[in-house]
């Protein structure tokens, strides 16, 4: 669908809007993501149109306002619907590239699923560069991209600046202004938007001018780091700067790409815990890694900083963390939201361009590396025995993985009195995810106050 066949201002804009309403409706309940990308590029610019027409109409600039916000919210909706389905890397191990024989005069033709080209396109690779990944030339990758649809893949956001603004204010504010231009770049295509970077600087320096200056001056010491191929090394840790709310953050990640592969707070440290999110996170690829590290060293995760404000709960007085009442309201509030934090900074990461790699993102780093035709573990294979098993991937002059540390938490379950009867009305009544004014302490007031009237009833 594109404006400029579907579209005439003076004859059907009223059945044009209602036309993309229904697509959009539709796209929000299918799972074709290059379907979903093309409504919300249309989407996108019908919200640039409506603008337009409340510039230079003056008679009716409010319902086209209006009109324009509801696009807006919309438009927030496919942002949403299209971080689930793009976040999601193709199983490398059921796609290959095969060829196609038609019976027809001629070379036989490749078979390049839909799926691969909108993962690959998804993760930033350019067409050409997805050429060269596939093996095939950019002719044959340019004639799939028409046939599927894909072409408004390539389309930069007509979003205006104060709405970037309002997504990378967002972000700030819950990560920290001192965020990076890659690491907003990052947020911004897991969200399925493709911004240029000279605006995503702009907007960081209208938002925050004394930090966008200091950025330049940082320099950050890289290290040297070798493992062969992408799932030959995943680091396991454990974060427990939070223990005193009885919550740990549990992190795995590639060592060749970078990429995060789980990211995921807890009420307890239990190994089955851990176990679980590990095996979540090979069944979302369909591969196992060759070898994991367990890291006894403690790590530093900075979103989680984002909990520490709730000791101002503690100093108020509103939270004793030896009452089992509020640390059952504590967690059913804080929980939801460290994870849905966690979960925006594990895609940030994942999509943010790494400098000392060429700017690939460890999505493209992990994808790339395992679309290699040398790659034995892309095939459910191994790869060979490194020459020292025991420092294999590690770094001398970093944090020892040997060291002696208080790792080995143990964590007592909360139980309360009427607990299934007050986490069923906590659930009808208060929203954890909900805007807060004060980092969700104004949240966790209102169900700890709910808790106790119906323990009280």
């Amino acid at each position: 669908m594109s404006l400029q066949s579907d579209f005439n201002a003076d004859e059907d804009l009223s059945t044009f809007l209602h036309t993309v309403l229904d697509k959009a409706e539709q796209s929000l309940h299918e799972n074709c993501s290059s379907d979903s990308l093309q409504t919300q590029t249309v989407v996108d610019q019908t919200i640039s149109l409506l603008r337009t027409l409340a510039e230079n109409d003056n008679d009716f600039q409010d319902t086209w306002s209006s009109l324009a916000s509801a696009f807006y919210d919309v438009f927030q909706c496919l942002q949403e619907r299209n971080l689930d389905l793009n976040n999601r890397p193709t199983s490398v191990a059921q796609v290959l590239v095969a060829s196609m024989y038609t019976g027809r005069a001629g070379r036989p033709s490749f078979k390049i699923p839909q799926e691969m080209l909108e993962d690959l396109r998804g993760f930033g690779f350019s067409w050409q560069k997805i050429a060269d990944i596939l093996g095939v030339s950019r002719w044959t990758i340019y004639r799939r991209v028409q046939e599927y649809g894909l072409k408004s893949m390539s389309d930069f956001s007509l979003m205006s600046d104060g709405e970037l603004d309002n997504i990378v204010s967002e972000y700030m504010n819950q990560h920290g202004k001192t965020t990076g231009q890659s690491y907003i770049t990052g947020y911004l295509r897991s969200k399925g938007l493709r911004v240029q970077r000279s605006r995503v600087r702009e907007s960081m320096a209208r938002l925050d001018p004394e930090n966008a200056a200091l950025r330049w001056g940082a320099v950050v010491t890289r290290r040297t780091y070798l493992v062969p191929w992408p799932n030959s090394l995943w680091h396991l840790d454990g974060h427990h700067s939070l223990i005193r709310w009885g919550l740990v953050v549990h992190g795995c990640i590639d060592g060749f790409s970078r990429r995060i592969m789980f990211l995921h707070c807890s009420p307890n440290n239990l190994s089955e815990t851990v176990l679980s999110l590990f095996l979540d996170a090979v069944e979302k690829d369909g591969l196992w890694p060759s070898r994991i590290r367990v890291d006894r060293g403690v790590e530093n995760v900075l979103v989680c900083d984002a909990i520490v404000d709730a000791r101002g709960a503690e100093d108020s007085g509103n939270l004793n963390i030896e009452d089992p009442t509020n640390m059952f309201a504590l967690h059913f509030v804080f929980l939801p939201r460290l994870n849905k934090a966690l979960h925006e900074y594990q895609e940030t990461f994942n999509h943010h361009g790494i400098r000392t790699a060429n700017s690939w993102s460890p999505y493209q780093m992990w994808m790339n590396g395992m679309l290699h035709d040398d790659n034995p573990l892309s095939h459910g294979g191994l790869d060979e025995d490194p020459d020292d098993l025991v420092f294999y991937g590690h770094y001398p002059q970093g944090p020892s993985p040997f060291d002696d540390s208080d790792n080995n938490v143990t964590i007592s379950p909360i139980e309360i009195h009427k607990q299934d009867e007050v986490l069923q009305i906590l659930q009808q009544e208060i929203d954890p995810l909900k805007p807060s004014t004060d980092m969700g302490i104004d949240i966790y007031i209102d169900a700890l106050d709910l808790v106790n009237q119906v323990l009280h009833m």
